[in-house]
């Protein structure tokens, strides 16, 4: 899934370019036409020229409105994109990473299990209730007699799919009929895709490794993080064990970012 750049910034369309896009390939066919005739002559080098930019548009015409509207090339990117991705998912990408069962990994030499934390809005409750939390919080911190790692992460909120089945959905003959309807919709993709697009998501995991040397490691590992999910939810704090699936969409999530947040505000 790509985004489609004509919709979203609401271009005026020639034929079935955008200004942008039809210069583009026009001064790739001009190009073309005097390179070719260097060496042929201009007849051959102007059919050529009609031949591409009719090919082009035959096929940005036949093409999927879900590749985007810059012609059937973000198909090939979506598809590059595609094949990564998959990649990723199974593993391929991920050095020195095995997974022992369906929620235990290990890397490094160690066994490892990630809990994802589901925060409690702490600033919207009453004071009684922060100060409960924070003594929850302390006595968690207090009974543990093992390290653990709190991780933080903030990623880019990604609206693409979403967005590209609005387009789809915009092009239907329902809407296409009713142009007061065709006009909300497409004010409702320009606003959706020009406010989050720097929108950011957090979440909160606790990772808690063993050393996979040790003779019962994973029983351990087991006590560990049944102690760490215990005190948590003695502070209202609810938590889940993280399986095979999300670990690597945790992984993908952060090697695909495009930048670090620094500060809150």
């Amino acid at each position: 899934m790509v985004p489609t750049p004509g919709v979203l910034k609401k271009e005026p369309k020639i034929i079935c370019y955008t200004e942008y896009e039809l210069s583009v390939l026009v001064f790739i066919c001009v190009l073309q036409f005097i390179l070719t005739s260097m060496f042929f002559n201009k007849v051959f080098a102007l059919i050529l020229s009609l031949l591409i930019f009719v090919s082009v548009t035959t096929a940005k015409i036949l093409s999927s409105k879900e590749l985007g509207l810059l012609h059937f090339f973000y198909g090939i990117i979506a598809l590059l994109k595609g094949n990564k991705k998959v990649i990723k998912e199974f593993g391929g990408k991920i050095s020195n990473l095995k997974f022992i069962s369906e929620s235990i990994i290990n890397v490094g030499g160690k066994n490892i299990m990630i809990l994802e934390i589901y925060p409690v809005n702490f600033l919207y409750a009453s004071q009684e209730t922060q100060r409960s939390i924070l003594d929850s919080y302390r006595k968690f911190l207090n009974s543990l007699d093992f390290p653990v790692q709190i991780l933080c992460l903030s990623y880019e909120f990604s609206a693409n799919k979403y967005i590209n089945k609005l387009i789809l959905r915009s092009e239907d003959d329902d809407i296409l009929s009713n142009r007061f309807l065709k006009d909300v919709v497409d004010d409702y993709i320009f606003w959706l895709n020009l406010n989050i697009e720097n929108t950011y998501m957090r979440r909160y995991f606790v990772i808690v490794a063993v050393d996979d040397k040790k003779s019962n490691s994973i029983s351990e590992l087991n006590r560990r993080v049944n102690l760490i999910k215990s005190m948590l939810l003695s502070a209202n704090i609810k938590c889940e064990i993280i399986s095979e699936r999300e670990i690597l969409n945790l992984y993908n999530i952060i090697n695909n970012r495009k930048s670090i947040i620094e500060k809150y505000y």
